[in-house]
């Protein structure tokens, strides 16, 4: 017994092997297939005599993403039309139950076999399902125009392993002008049979027809619509565009909140480009992964203004423009009670402008509390007049027998000793006078621009990245300043940097903070912030103006960030934003305001980690800034060479697993093995690796 046990467990997995390599089979031979431009060109070539068609995901897509989210919408509409008096899980559980008991039946009988178990009217139950597939469904982008041209000279039959009878389908196809009245449509549930098994082919297309060339048919399944059409007799063409990415299904992970319409929205985005057989791959990765990340963030914090009555919102430069550009395409009904700006405070204009309020002694130890501190960051490897420059100090301002005082303005500290002058001379107190000096100047003219902007005397919301906690703490205290209350502020994420801060000031965090260790991605930071930096020009500080008023002053030139590349991802999530549904429909299809934040993490993590070759190409164009002040800049993606290996200095790159792929190979091969053994060395030290 045993023996044969293990023979069929074995016979099993030979099955699974077996079927695994005819799906790569296939959908490798017809690889250039899966959008309508390439599926057009492949039937044409074919020339079937009839062309069979599958439904869902392949002409039909739900603006919720996953069965199991339409499902839990449909639950919550019965339960709100007073047809079941229970929880939607126990409705889903019915359901099931009923589906277990007569799996190739319609949804009616489905329906009717739940009426003992609470459901007061199948036939209302029925509307209401149909009612949400006429709300979520929508055309895949091109599928009209494609089936038009593919209906001439030929029988179009659609096929659906489906629980709607046909002409519930039929009526659904028509509202969207994907079916004619010479199409002909066969359901799964009308003749107990299935695409899944085979048999449902058999009755679509007849015996004669099948295995000679005369029948072709197009769907989304590998298994169902490609391996078993081909076993069948027909010719599969796969049309797997329409199929969720990985980073659509981590959106739509939890079936309760507003991720699968997120996701639904990005998969849109990914296929509206129909005409073309190559879609921008810069635009989809901003669709794909900044947008879906972006829309949840945003979406989250306009939660977070709605339970603390907050209807003003500051978006903080420059980390701030995409957040709020995803905002502002967004449908007017979701931000219609809302007022949404834009507010320069870079930590170069900001920071020491603060120092009075929170007092100078105590803004110096918060900048030197660590290596990555605002006063310490960077100053091993940007000049030292950048480093200076955060006290507004020069060289001559030192006291003349420190170390310091001749040290080259253009090169660097360096670790080691001079950075230990460098914190030395702060602790001293000896230059607190005229840093609280200078801070004053600073924060004077900062005061009187906000006065400039009206801000109202209420509490009101600073949005930002938000790694580091000590600048939203600076902030805050100038914007109190002015409006004489206690804003909100809503990071995507961040270090607790000190452990009182969260009792300083008011903070939320959406995806990140330290309570995760080690953090769900490596250098969240670099992901976050490859996307997000703006490429406007740096805001300098402030000049006042003869007429009394104050302007801000800017760098002469935009961020060095600002290329083509940048422009390009930016436009695919703000793009995606547009797509989303009213507000008005989007609460109706979530029952949930969870904040989305785990999926966000697990997305770029996804992202950060594990790219294909084509996403690390599409980023190559872009650029990071290592240092507020500027003076740190590189390439995001870059291929490694030898001489960074062998003793020459290495290149500026912010994305190691993009860095490898866009590296020829078989040098890419011996950089994995360099970074594995330069890890191993790097843990055995207790130090944290940089990507």
């Amino acid at each position: 017994m045993i023996g044969r046990v293990r023979l069929h467990r074995s016979q099993i997995t030979i099955d699974r092997v077996k079927r695994s390599a005819t799906h790569r089979q296939l959908l490798w031979k017809h690889r250039d297939a899966v959008n309508w431009t390439g599926i057009i060109e492949h039937i044409e070539r074919l020339a079937p005599t009839q062309l069979g068609i599958d439904i869902f995901d392949t002409v039909l897509v739900r603006a919720v993403l996953g069965d199991s989210a339409m499902e839990s919408l449909v639950a919550r509409r019965v339960i709100a039309a007073g047809l079941w008096t229970g929880t939607p899980a126990s409705y889903r559980r019915a359901r099931a139950e009923a589906v277990r008991q007569n799996p190739s039946a319609n949804l009616h009988t489905w329906l009717t076999a739940m009426v003992p178990a609470g459901l007061s009217s199948a036939n209302d139950a029925l509307q209401v399902e149909l009612r949400a597939e006429s709300d979520l469904l929508r055309p895949v982008p091109g599928a009209q125009d494609a089936l038009r041209r593919l209906r001439q000279g030929r029988q179009l039959i659609f096929v659906s392993d489906m629980h709607h009878d046909g002409p519930a389908l039929r009526s659904i196809l028509q509202s969207h002008q994907l079916i004619e009245p010479d199409d002909r449509l066969v359901v799964s549930c009308e003749h107990n049979a299935s695409k899944s098994d085979g048999t449902l082919f058999e009755l679509a297309f007849g015996a004669e027809h099948r295995g000679n060339g005369d029948v072709a048919f197009i769907g989304n399944n590998p298994w169902s619509d490609v391996t078993q059409a081909a076993a069948s007799g027909a010719t599969p063409v796969p049309a797997v565009g329409a199929n969720p990415t990985r980073y659509e299904t981590a959106m739509a992970n939890n079936e309760s909140s507003v991720g699968p319409v997120i996701a639904a929205a990005a998969r849109i985005h990914r296929l509206n480009s129909p005409g073309s057989v190559d879609p921008d791959p810069t635009s989809i990765v901003g669709s794909q992964v900044a947008g879906q990340v972006m829309a949840a963030f945003v979406l989250w914090v306009r939660q977070q203004c709605e339970s603390n009555d907050i209807n003003h919102l500051e978006f903080l430069a420059r980390d701030g423009e995409l957040p709020l550009r995803v905002a502002q395409a967004m449908p007017n009904d979701h931000w219609s009670d809302f007022s949404l700006n834009y507010l320069h405070c870079g930590r170069r204009a900001w920071s020491l402008a603060a120092a009075p309020l929170v007092g100078v002694e105590k803004w110096i130890e918060y900048g030197i509390g660590d290596s990555e501190a605002f006063l310490l960051h960077s100053s091993s490897h940007i000049p030292f007049r950048s480093v200076l420059a955060r006290c507004r100090l020069q060289p001559e301002d030192l006291p003349r027998s420190h170390p310091l005082r001749n040290a080259d303005p253009q090169q660097a500290l360096g670790p080691g000793d001079a950075t230990e002058n460098w914190k030395e001379v702060l602790r001293s107190g000896s230059l607190n006078a005229l840093i609280e000096k200078r801070a004053a100047d600073s924060l004077r003219l900062i005061l009187q621009s906000l006065r400039q902007r009206k801000l109202p005397p209420e509490s009101i919301a600073l949005v930002d990245v938000g790694w580091r906690g000590l600048h939203a703490m600076f902030t805050g205290a100038i914007v109190r300043e002015v409006t004489g209350q206690e804003p909100l502020h809503l990071h995507f994420g961040g270090d607790q940097v000190l452990p009182e801060i969260d009792k300083i000031i008011q903070i939320r965090r959406f995806a990140f903070d330290d309570s995760v260790r080690p953090h769900p991605i490596s250098e969240p930071v670099s992901c976050l912030e490859t996307f997000l930096a703006s490429g406007k020009a740096r805001l300098l500080g402030y000049e006042p103006s003869p007429d009394g008023t104050v302007g801000e002053v800017f760098e002469d030139a935009s961020s060095p960030v600002d290329t083509d590349s940048l422009g390009r991802l930016w436009s695919g999530a703000i793009e995606l934003a547009t797509l989303l549904p009213p507000r008005h429909d989007m609460d109706d299809w979530s029952d949930s305001s969870l904040p989305l934040g785990e999926e966000a993490r697990e997305l770029l993590a996804m992202f950060w980690d594990k790219p294909n070759k084509v996403e690390a190409t599409a980023l190559s164009g872009l650029r990071f800034e290592g240092d507020d002040a500027g003076d740190s800049i590189g390439r995001v993606v870059r291929a490694y060479s030898p001489g960074e290996v062998f003793g020459r200095a290495e290149v500026p790159r912010q994305w190691r697993h993009g860095s490898l792929l866009a590296t020829r190979q078989p040098f890419q091969s011996f950089m994995r093995l360099y970074f594995v053994a330069k890890d191993a060395a790097v843990s055995r030290r207790g130090v944290s690796r940089r990507g």
